[in-house]
């Protein structure tokens, strides 16, 4: 098998966006080739206002819908409807979809003025103005839209949220919380992320959301991790404004922070969210800040999308930064979450009658955001060669040969094709090869093939 030539993206310049988006709230962070750090966008300009709530206003007998602060203010003043869980009512139609499907009947729902994903997306394309002239859309090299959790139907949502906005980016991605606070600890400074790095987020349903973020940089690149859990946080504990009650507060969380702390060595931890902006920790942060860094704010979510944004787009300064991050004793890392591929998958090939192997899919990347596509000279035996290579120590490397018979018979290395591949599962890729002709000597066929094959 002959490599003719890869078609990879190419890099792209221009600011990169972060997104992050809940059922409560919106943020949207830039950085421009300019800056060094993420900015985060204000509601107003000029002021210190950066959270969006997220909900629509619409008015009774008219065409005019307003998002954010604007929406409560109006629905103060005019009658309307006012749309709230954005994000949730998306993913519940899209859970009775998939339910309707997996038992062979008709979805049953209420009917609804307003199809869910709709209102989701007329609202993130009215919270994307709120960026300024210089990192507006059209100019954005990539975007990353982050959101807690990709499970249960939320993947899909943000899928076909990202078709419905039509946006004039290159490189549009949905990335989870865990991974941005991830890319967020990295390129912080060494020393910050030397043991465990915590964050504590106040989550729904009387939870905070902890988030521990760890490394093993005894490998090269380093792999880092995060896991997350959900801990008990009382309501009345989080609301309350009296003395009393602050003091409850205050030792309930430093219960829970001990426990997640516990022997293990934690060089920083973020507070974040409304809820660790008033007064009521005093103990508790006496406790964190014992040969700990502590940090408060609420976009580490947004800015670390923008990290993300300009990682895969390859624009601004990424690889230049991650040089002298290296050289200052950062080392390069890759970040392994549970969506994260754990394998390398290259191609046996010939180039220029040179065995050598061409990298077609690299480990470290979400498996939902990997395509590939390149063009071969097939020989007469009409195969290709696939090369598994696990990132785990513990894991062996494997080769598949795929023949791709329904092909015309031609010379040797006069089949030219093109082969693309995408996974459809975690675990499953899905190739597919179309025939491209050699010239006028053999005109191409209308011929595509696919074939599946398992991971492991």
């Amino acid at each position: 098998m002959l490599l003719d030539k890869t078609i990879f993206g190419k890099k792209n310049t221009g600011p990169v966006i972060g997104y992050d988006l809940s059922d409560d709230s919106a943020q949207l962070s830039y950085l421009t080739e300019d800056s060094e750090e993420p900015e985060t966008a204000a509601v107003v300009p000029g002021s210190e206002l950066y959270t969006v709530p997220t909900v629509l206003f619409k008015r009774e007998g008219a065409n005019q819908w307003f998002f954010g602060r604007e929406a409560y203010r109006q629905q103060e003043n005019a009658a309307g409807t006012l749309y709230r869980e954005l994000l949730s009512n998306a993913v519940r139609k899209e859970q009775t979809k998939r339910e309707a499907e997996e038992s062979d009947g008709d979805a049953e729902s209420a009917e609804e003025p307003f199809d869910p994903t709709e209102l989701l997306a007329l609202f993130v394309s009215r919270s994307l103005s709120l960026l300024p002239k210089e990192a507006e859309v059209s100019r954005a090299a990539a975007i990353v839209f982050t959101v807690e959790s990709l499970e249960d139907g939320v993947l899909e949502v943000m899928t076909e949220l990202i078709e419905r906005l039509r946006l004039k980016c290159p490189r549009v991605y949905v990335k989870s919380h865990a991974e941005c606070f991830a890319e967020y600890v990295t390129r912080q400074k060494r020393e910050l992320w030397g043991g465990d790095v915590l964050a504590f987020k106040q989550g729904a349903e009387d939870t905070l959301r902890v988030y521990r973020f760890t490394s093993n940089t005894k490998t090269l690149p380093a792999f880092v991790f995060v896991d997350e859990k959900n801990e008990s946080f009382p309501a009345e504990a989080q609301t309350e404004s009296d003395a009393g009650e602050e003091r409850r507060k205050d030792t309930l969380f430093l219960q829970l922070a001990g426990r997640a702390i516990g022997e293990r060595s934690v060089t920083a931890v973020y507070l974040l969210g409304d809820l660790f902006l008033g007064e009521w920790l005093r103990e508790s942060l006496r406790y964190l800040c014992r040969g700990r860094r502590v940090f408060r704010g609420n976009n580490l979510f947004s800015k670390g999308a923008c990290f993300a944004a300009e990682r895969v787009a390859g624009a601004g300064e990424t690889a230049e930064k991650t040089a002298e991050n290296t050289a200052k004793g950062a080392p390069e890392t890759i970040y392994l979450g549970k969506d994260k591929l754990r394998t390398n998958i290259a191609l046996r090939v010939s180039d220029r009658g040179v065995p050598s192997e061409l990298s077609l899919i690299d480990a470290g990347e979400n498996w939902y955001d990997v395509s590939a596509e390149t063009e071969l000279y097939l020989g007469r035996d009409k195969t290709v060669e696939l090369l598994f290579k696990p990132i785990e120590a513990d894991k062996e490397e494997r080769e598949e040969r795929l023949v791709f018979s329904e092909l015309p018979d031609r010379p040797e290395y006069a089949s030219r094709v093109r082969l693309t591949a995408r996974f459809i599962q975690k675990d499953r890729l899905l190739f597919t090869l179309t025939d491209m002709g050699f010239g006028e000597l053999f005109p191409k066929k209308d011929i595509t093939i696919k074939r599946e094959v398992a991971l492991a």
